[in-house]
C-alpha cells in the first residue's frame, strides 16, 4: 500500500515538474482521489473552505437559496487557486441564479482562437453528483493540470448557471461571444459523463452537421483509439438539443456533447432527483471520460515546446537559456523544488539526479535530468517510504507520523515554484501535527530527521 501511494505522488509531480507538455503526460497525471474528494465536496457529501468558511454545499438549485451562489464561488475560488483570472458573468440582476464562471488562458501563438470545455453546475435537487458535478469536476481538473503551461490556442473553461432552466446561462454567453464576433473554433460540453451501469463503457457523442462540430467529433473519436482509453463511443446526430452545446449551434460554432449513453438508455436512475449521489457513479468510467477531455483540450490547444540547455561541469550544473527566472529540481525526490537555488547555475553537494525548470516569456519548460556525483557528501540517508501523511488532501491542518522518534527535526513546506511557505523545528517528536493554510494547491514537503531526509507531497483544497 506504500508502494502504491508513493507511485502515485510521483506521477503526480511528474505532472508538475516533469517536461509535462505532452498529452500522454497530461492524461497520465489526472487523479482520481482529487476527482472523488472534489466530487464529494461540491455535492455535499463532505464539509468544504469556501470564502475562508466551512461550508457544506448540499443544494445547488438556481434561485432557490445560497447553495448554488456557494458553489459557484467554490469554483471561482479553485480556478484562481490554479493562477487563472476567474470571472463571473452576472446575466440577471436581483436574484440569486443568473451567474456563469469562466476563466480564460491565453494562447501565446493564437489568442484569438478559442477552444472551450464547459459544464453546467446547477441542479434540479439536492445532491445531482452525475448532474452535473461530473462535468464540472473533470473541468477543474483539466485546469489544474494546464494551467501550469502554455499552449498556442486560447482555452476558455465555463461553467454555466441555469442549465436546468433553459440553458440561460450558455444562451447569454454564446449570444455574446457571437455579437463580439468571438473566434470560438470549438465547444466540448460535458454533462452527466459517470454513470454506466452496464459496465460497458459506452458514452455518446451529441453532434450536429455543422462542419466544426463534426470536426470535433472526429478527432474525438481518434482520441480514444489513440490514447487507448477504456470507452466505445456512440455518435448521435441529430444529438440532443437539451444541454449547453445547443445553445451555441444557432451562431455556427462548432459545439457538442460528451456523456454517458443516453442512445442505449445507460444513464442514472436517479436523474434529477436528490438520489444522484457520489456513491452510485462508476468512478472507473468517469477516469476514462476525464482523461478524454484532457486528452481533448490539451490537444486542440496545442502545448508549446522548447528545449532547455544545461551543462555539467562536475558538481556544477549551468542553464545555458535565456529566461526570466531559475529553479533547480532535485529529479530524485519527487522532482522537488531546491530552496534558494534560483539562478542560473548550481551546484551539487549531494549525489542525484537534478534538472532545471526555465520561465520563457511566462511559460515554464523544464530540463533534462542530469546526474550528479558528489563523493563523500551524500549527507542524508533517504526515509520518505518510512513516512505517513495524513489526511491528503488537506483542507488545513494534518499530521505527519515519522514512525518513530528523533532528537532534531525539521519541516520546511514549498509550493511548485519552490516559495517556502512553512518552516519549523521540532525536538524529540514522533508525530507533529501542523496547521497550514495556504491556497489550494500541491506543496512539497520536507522532513529532515537527523541523518535522514524524506520529501512528501501535499495536496490542500
Amino acid at each position: 500500500m506504500k508502494n502504491t501511494f508513493l507511485t502515485a505522488l510521483f506521477c503526480l509531480s511528474c505532472s508538475l515538474f516533469c517536461n509535462a507538455q505532452t498529452v500522454d503526460d497530461f492524461i497520465n497525471s489526472t487523479n482520481l482521489p482529487l476527482l472523488k474528494l472534489t466530487v464529494n465536496e461540491l455535492t455535499g457529501e463532505t464539509t468544504t473552505k469556501v470564502n475562508g468558511s466551512t461550508v457544506t454545499i448540499k443544494n445547488r438549485v438556481s434561485a432557490s437559496g445560497a447553495g448554488n451562489d456557494i458553489a459557484a464561488d467554490f469554483i471561482k475560488e479553485r480556478l484562481t487557486g490554479y493562477n487563472l483570472t476567474a470571472v463571473d458573468q452576472i446575466y440577471k440582476s436581483g436574484k440569486l441564479g443568473g451567474r456563469n464562471v469562466y476563466a480564460t488562458q491565453l494562447g501565446k501563438k493564437n489568442p484569438a482562437d478559442i477552444y472551450m470545455i464547459c459544464a453546467h453546475y446547477d441542479a434540479k435537487a439536492d445532491y445531482c453528483a452525475d448532474d452535473n458535478i461530473s462535468g464540472v469536476v473533470a473541468l477543474l481538473e483539466a485546469a489544474r493540470l494546464l494551467s501550469n503551461y502554455c499552449f498556442e490556442n486560447t482555452i476558455v473553461y465555463a461553467f454555466w448557471d441555469e442549465e436546468e432552466t433553459g440553458l440561460e446561462g450558455s444562451k447569454y454567453y454564446a449570444k455574446d461571444a457571437s455579437s463580439n464576433k468571438e473566434n470560438i473554433k470549438g465547444v466540448l460540453n460535458l454533462d452527466m459523463a459517470a454513470y454506466d451501469g452496464n459496465g460497458d463503457k459506452g458514452f455518446d457523442i451529441d453532434v450536429n452537421n455543422n462542419v466544426s462540430s463534426l470536426a470535433i467529433k472526429d478527432l474525438l473519436l481518434s482520441l480514444v483509439k489513440t490514447y487507448k482509453l477504456d470507452l466505445i463511443p456512440t455518435v448521435v446526430n441529430p444529438g440532443t438539443p437539451d444541454s449547453d452545446h445547443a445553445a451555441f449551434w444557432p451562431y455556427n460554432y462548432g459545439a457538442l456533447l460528451l456523456g454517458e449513453s443516453w442512445s442505449t438508455k445507460d444513464i442514472t436512475p436517479y436523474y434529477h432527483t436528490s438520489k444522484d449521489r457520489a456513491n452510485t457513479l462508476n468512478w472507473p468510467y468517469y477516469h476514462e471520460m476525464v482523461k478524454l477531455t484532457i486528452a481533448y483540450i490539451a490537444t486542440v490547444a496545442n502545448p508549446l515546446k522548447t528545449t532547455v540547455d544545461v551543462t555539467q561541469v562536475g558538481n556544477t550544473l549551468t542553464a545555458n537559456t535565456s529566461a526570466s527566472a531559475y529553479q533547480w529540481i532535485n529529479c530524485g525526490e519527487l522532482f522537488t523544488p531546491i530552496k534558494g537555488q534560483t539562478n542560473k547555475n548550481f551546484t551539487a553537494t549531494t549525489n542525484g539526479n537534478y534538472a532545471v525548470q526555465a520561465t520563457i516569456d511566462g511559460c515554464k519548460y523544464l530540463s533534462s535530468c542530469f546526474r550528479v556525483g558528489v563523493s563523500g557528501l551524500n549527507k542524508y540517508n533517504s526515509f520518505t517510504s518510512e513516512l505517513t501523511l495524513y489526511p491528503n488532501p488537506s483542507a488545513t491542518n494534518f499530521i505527519i507520523d515519522l514512525h518513530k522518534k528523533y532528537s532534531n527535526i525539521q519541516i520546511d513546506i514549498t509550493d511548485v515554484n519552490g516559495k517556502l511557505k512553512y518552516s519549523k523545528k521540532i525536538m524529540n517528536s514522533r508525530v507533529i501535527p501542523i496547521e497550514f493554510k495556504e491556497i489550494a494547491g500541491v506543496y512539497f514537503i520536507s522532513v529532515v530527521a537527523d541523518e535522514n531526509r524524506g520529501v512528501l507531497k501535499l495536496m490542500t483544497h
